[in-house]
Order: C-alpha cells, then structure tokens, then sequence
C-alpha cells in the first residue's frame, strides 16, 4: 500500500471492508473496519520560487555555458527548431531534509496525455529522444536554482476559454463580480499551467551509497502543483496569436545584419504578419521606429518610401502570413530600434468599426547604423 504524505498530516485511517459472499445469494453483507494509523510527513525537496525567463532569437549561447540547459537548446536548434520557440523555467528549490540529496527533472516537448502522469512516482519510462533530463545534488538546508528549457505553448481561444474543472459537484454560478479580463487571465493560466504539468516530472533521491542512513534509497516526487503564474509568466510561455516579425533587405532582396547597416544606402523594412486564430483577423499595422538619440526629430534622420500606418485591407486567414514592405534610408548614425504593432478590429463588413485587442511585437528589431 502507498501512502501520499501532505505536510501537516498527523493522522489517517486504514478502512476494511470484508465479507463473505456467496453466490446463491441476491445481496451481500459487509463489516466496515476502521484503524486508525499516526503518520509523520518528514520534510524532503521544497519549490519556495519560479519565475519563466524568454528566449528571443538573438540569444547567443557562450562557450562558458556548457550546462545541460544550453547542451540542449543547442541540440534542439541544430534540429530545425528556433531560440524564440522556447523559453527558460526557473525553479528555486531548497533541501529541507538533513541529508544530501539528488534532484532529477525530466521535461517533455510536448504535453503527455496520460491523466495520471503527475501522480506516478517513478520517471518516464522510454522517454523520446527530445526529452530533457537533468540532475543536480542538493546539500541539506541549501538552495539552488536550476532552468529548464520549455517549448512555448501554442493554444486557440476556443481551448484556453474552457471552463475551469472543478472537484465539487456544484451547480455553476457565474461570476459577475470579477472583472472579464482577469476571469480570462485566471483560465488562460490554469490551462497553461496544466500543460506544464503534463510535460514536467521532478524526482528527488536519498543516495544510496550512503551507508550511515537509514533513509539510503529512499525517494520521492517534488510538489510542482505549487507553481503558480503571473501575467509575466504567461506572455513568456504562450505563442503569440498574431506574430510579427520584422527583417532588413538591401536593394536585391536579400537579409542583411540590422546591427551592420550603412549611411545614405536604401533598405526596406520587410514586415511578416502571421494569423495564428482560428478565424481571419483585419486591422491597422502600424511601423514604430525609436532612435536612442534625442538631439534631433526621428523624422529628420530616416527617409520613408511609404506611410507608418496602414490598413492590411483584406483579412488574413488563419494560419496564413502576408508581407508588407517599407523603403527607409537612414540619415544619421546612431543606434535604433524598430518595432511593429497591429491593432485588431471588428466590424469592418459593417462599417462600424471598433478595436478589438492590439498585438504587439515580441522581439524589436535593433539596428545599428555606421
């Protein structure tokens, strides 16, 4: 029999029921046998803090960082993937047992769709070959912080709009007091949430070379339901709805390095709009270019070949990507950062039109001008 401990248990019950059947008989007795069992839930591997640090696609890996997290961010790009797709989990973790400890965490790329993958006590058996594993030993009474590499989650509205589970069997009331943004942020939350759960299994271990333990061996699960997300967190983990991303071409269409470009020389920004709904989406693009010098008027240091607000005119589809080109020539050197915002509307069949949500770019493009 196994017992999950929760701390601040004290005491349980074993309940017998036993009888004696017999089949030539339409109904059963049985005696009900209740022993009551005194339980200690000693302290093991606590989660005191968390936090989920982005990944944009300039992120360099240095030859310094040759730990398991950027072994295998390098292993997952060399496979087609992007930086951008991931991001990095932060887990502070601290050993309140009196003995040295080892932590294992297992992390999947994707979700897995057994209901009960938190509650088994053993690791992932014959995990995929992208699986990420770790192990860190842990003195007694010290922290660590350790980052796992997460591929960003990329759900619909239909899905994260679902109504929270709840383990009462209640008739639903709505709530009419909280307001509707943070009655969606609470679901958005939970669903993400739960799909971290169905990826992450951590493990801690007693060693079992340690021969002056009576505890050798022994092991268990770390609580990571604790986890809880913040605003923050959530725009790190998800995928963008609408993504935009922003390049630099030269005269003959080709990318160049926004961190290389010349005075006085034509490029064009190149705009890559991508409708990730599940219905088609029309709006307002709109160009927001900064220089970090304040001397003089943006609009005195680059030439625009075009307009920095536009209407995209038809609707994008889902899972569709539409180009938008802009000419600029920079006047001035210096260093500059060029973002790019789409305002999503509503009622453009019927004339009336309203902003729906606005979408901003995840990663400006900097571009240094010499």
């Amino acid at each position: 029999m196994e017992i999950w401990g929760k701390r601040g248990v004290k005491e349980a019950s074993v309940i017998l029921e036993y009888s004696h059947r017999k089949q030539a008989l339409p109904t059963n007795f049985f005696r009900k046998l209740t022993i009551p069992v005194n339980v200690t839930v000693y302290p093991s591997i606590e989660l005191v803090g968390c936090d989920i640090i982005p990944l944009s696609s300039s992120t360099r890996i240095s030859e310094s960082n040759q730990g398991a997290t950027w072994k295998y961010l390098e292993k997952m790009v060399a496979q087609g993937h992007q930086m951008s797709d991931f991001c990095l989990l932060a887990l502070d973790l601290m050993n309140s047992w009196t003995e040295e400890m080892t932590v294992t965490f297992q992390c999947l790329l994707e979700g897995s769709k057994d209901h009960e993958f938190q509650q088994s006590n053993d690791a992932i058996e014959n995990p995929p070959e992208d699986t990420y594993t770790t192990t860190i030993v842990l003195q007694s009474k010290k922290n660590a912080r350790t980052l796992i590499p997460i591929k960003r989650i990329n759900f619909n509205y239909e899905y994260l709009n679902q109504r929270v589970p709840s383990l009462r069997n209640k008739q639903f009331i709505l709530d009419t007091k909280t307001p509707e943004p943070e009655q969606r942020f609470v679901k958005h939350a939970f669903w993400y949430r739960h799909e971290l759960l169905q990826r992450l299994r951590a493990r801690w271990q007693i060693s079992q070379t340690n021969s002056n333990s009576i505890y050798a061996g022994r092991g268990g699960i770390i609580d990571i339901r604790s986890i809880r997300f913040s605003s923050k967190m959530v725009s790190a983990l998800e995928v963008e709805k609408i993504g935009l991303v922003l390049d630099v071409l030269d005269t003959e269409d080709r990318v160049v390095d926004p961190e290389s470009l010349e005075l006085n020389q034509f490029y064009s920004i190149r705009l890559k709009l991508t409708n990730r709904n599940s219905c088609a989406v029309a709006g307002m693009l709109r160009h927001v270019p900064v220089c970090h010098s304040l001397f003089a008027s943006i609009d005195k240091k680059i030439l625009y070949n075009g307009v920095l607000q536009f209407s995209i005119e038809k609707p994008v589809l889902p899972n569709e990507s539409r180009e938008f080109i802009l000419g600029v020539a920079f006047l001035e050197k210096g260093e500059y950062e060029w973002g790019a915002i789409f305002d999503e509307m509503n009622g453009y069949e019927g004339g009336t039109i309203s902003l729906k949500h606005q979408h901003l770019q995840r990663e400006q493009l900097k571009i240094k001008v010499d």
